[in-house]
C-alpha cells in the first residue's frame, strides 16, 4: 500500500532538494531515472550528492521543511 508521503515522492521535478530516509544523506534531483509500470510517476531518480550522482528511489525520499521565518 502507498502512503501519501510516498505518493509525494513520485512527482518531484528537477532542482528539488531531497533527504534520504536510509542514512540522512541530502541531495538534489537531476533527473528521473526509471518510472512505475503504470507511467504514473517516478520509481526512481538521479540525485546529485556530495559525494557524485545516485540513484534513489522515489519510495526512499523526502522533502525537507523549508523554515521561511
Amino acid at each position: 500500500m502507498t502512503t501519501t508521503s510516498e505518493s509525494a515522492t513520485r512527482h518531484l521535478t528537477p532542482g528539488t532538494k531531497i533527504v534520504n530516509m536510509l542514512d540522512g544523506e541530502v541531495g538534489t534531483i537531476r533527473e528521473v531515472c526509471t518510472f512505475r509500470r503504470s507511467g504514473n510517476g517516478a520509481h526512481s531518480y538521479v540525485v546529485e550528492t556530495a559525494g557524485g550522482r545516485e540513484v534513489w528511489y522515489a519510495s526512499e525520499v523526502f522533502v525537507p521543511c523549508v523554515d521561511q521565518t
